[in-house]
């Protein structure tokens, strides 16, 4: 839930409510406010997937970076081919440094609530735990 809130928050609610105005003078709108959140929760899941799990292989790496390269990549092909109102939408978002920051601030705080919910529930397990006694003590 708090990934969801992030992600709306601050890369959909930053392009559409702060005056955030595209190179040609227009206003991003909602296929550039809501592709760039769609992109956010993209880059949110894989970076929670990173932080969870802590074996990492090559494969594992190159699946990560596919799992990214393959969103750019439709989004180029819809942005190129496409005769709706995401044509030619990718170079303005990838342009755009609010869709960066926002994406930046949106990973930066799952980075950070992932980290202080690890930590607080080992400490709390730690807490519970009872204490282990060492073989030589007795």
């Amino acid at each position: 839930l708090w990934h969801a809130l992030v992600v709306f928050y601050s890369v959909y609610f930053a392009l559409t409510e702060v005056g955030v105005v595209m190179p040609d003078g227009k206003e991003p709108g909602l296929w550039l406010a809501g592709t760039s959140a769609y992109g956010g929760c993209v880059f949110v899941v894989n970076a929670t997937l990173l932080l969870k799990f802590h074996i990492h292989d090559a494969f594992g790496i190159l699946l990560f970076i596919g799992s990214l390269a393959s969103f750019f990549l439709v989004f180029l092909l819809l942005s190129l081919f496409a005769r709706d109102d995401i044509r030619d939408l990718f170079a303005v978002t990838v342009q755009l440094p609010t869709v960066w920051l926002a994406l930046g601030f949106a990973v930066g705080q799952v980075f950070v609530f992932e980290l202080l919910y690890s930590s607080c529930r080992r400490l709390g397990t730690s807490e519970q735990r009872p204490l282990l006694r060492h073989v030589d003590d007795e």
